[in-house]
């Protein structure tokens, strides 16, 4: 298959695109800036979904069997929603509006099982508008898109809905640190600030020296603990679309495992891997500074942590087996390759 592809350079896309190579597509990948490709049938071209033709007349539309729509803003804060209505909103518009005008008849869109809002209880693949209101942004833009995809019949559209993608689940390797990472930045964080108030060494620059005792400082996220995250690996995700796009459907998958890992058990093993305690969830908020100090970091992310649907899968039951030690392994992999103390403090003055 001839394929048109944007979000090639994201964390699903690089897992993605490789193993769409290994299934003999020819791909042509949008990206915003240039790239060199070392593959016979990969050929990359620079363009933006937020223009029209994606700003470059030089893609040629008459060789593509289908467009693959993997690029997407995926920040969750209220200021940044005139930018995300920009690029998933409006680039998913162009997107269809250019499969139309040039005779591209298959759609593969990757959204987010979150379009789904703040709905509780079991969510089905068949399920888009349900009058849900929102926790953020990102949410909407991304519902605004499927809502509109839909109103052209005419297009073979399927879609994906990832849950929230984290590390792989082989290596705990991510291509990028966003989403779930943050959260997990932001403990080491609280814990840079109650060292700095109470005048401690900071222990990021003498733990792989010393042999330090645990560290235990009473944070508490605010939340359920038996809430569950549909944390989703990438390669898995990324293996279950390649396949899916080669049987193509037109319908709605969500791409999550059909077991979730509850609040409880992920902090557990982010603690294990940290060597830190005190930190759980419960109830909130609390008067506690380090836990105000905590949870305003990580505001953007608390309508997860309490509530949360489960979601109808045909695809979840694939998945491999996830459990505390793929939390640790993708927790471990973040540390040792993208934590250190300036970044945290710089991380800890943005907020």
């Amino acid at each position: 298959m001839r394929l048109l592809m944007t979000g090639a350079t994201g964390m699903l896309g690089q897992e993605l695109l490789p193993l769409l190579l290994k299934h003999k597509h020819v791909i042509t990948a949008i990206s915003r800036s240039a790239q060199k490709s070392n593959h016979k049938n990969l050929t990359y071209v620079t363009g933006n979904i937020t223009q029209e033709n994606f700003g470059n007349p030089s893609i040629q539309s008459n060789t593509y069997d289908a467009m693959l729509h993997c690029a997407a803003l995926t920040s969750l804060r209220q200021r940044n929603k005139d930018d995300l209505l920009i690029a998933n909103l409006l680039g998913t518009q162009n997107i269809v509006h250019y499969c139309l005008e040039h005779s591209i008849n298959r759609l593969f869109h990757v959204s987010t099982a979150y379009v789904c809002g703040n709905r509780t209880g079991t969510i089905k693949e068949t399920d888009l508008v349900c009058e849900q209101q929102f926790k953020n942004p990102y949410e909407e833009s991304k519902y605004f898109a499927e809502t509109y995809i839909h109103k052209f019949p005419e297009l073979n559209t399927t879609i994906f809905r990832p849950g929230v993608i984290v590390g792989r689940h082989k290596d705990g390797h991510a291509a990028f640190f966003e989403g779930f990472y943050r959260p997990i930045r932001a403990i080491i964080a609280a814990h840079s600030f109650a060292e700095q108030k109470l005048k401690l060494p900071r222990r990021e620059k003498l733990e792989s020296a010393l042999h330090l005792p645990i560290l235990k400082l009473p944070i508490r996220m605010y939340g359920d603990p038996e809430s569950e995250l549909a944390l989703t690996p990438v390669d898995w995700t990324a293996s279950t679309i390649a396949e899916l796009i080669e049987h193509p459907e037109n319908k709605t998958y969500h791409i999550v495992p059909n077991k979730s890992l509850t609040l409880k058990l992920v902090l557990e093993a982010i603690c294990e891997v940290l060597s830190i305690q005190g930190y759980h969830v419960g109830a909130g908020p609390t008067r506690n500074p380090l836990d105000m100090f905590y949870n305003r970091m990580i505001r953007d992310f608390r309508p997860y942590l309490q509530n949360q649907p489960t979601f109808e899968t045909s695809v979840g039951h694939t998945c491999p087996v996830l459990d505390k030690e793929f939390i640790k392994k993708i927790v471990a992999y973040w540390r040792m390759n993208e934590i250190n103390q300036q970044e945290v403090t710089e991380y800890a003055k943005q907020r």
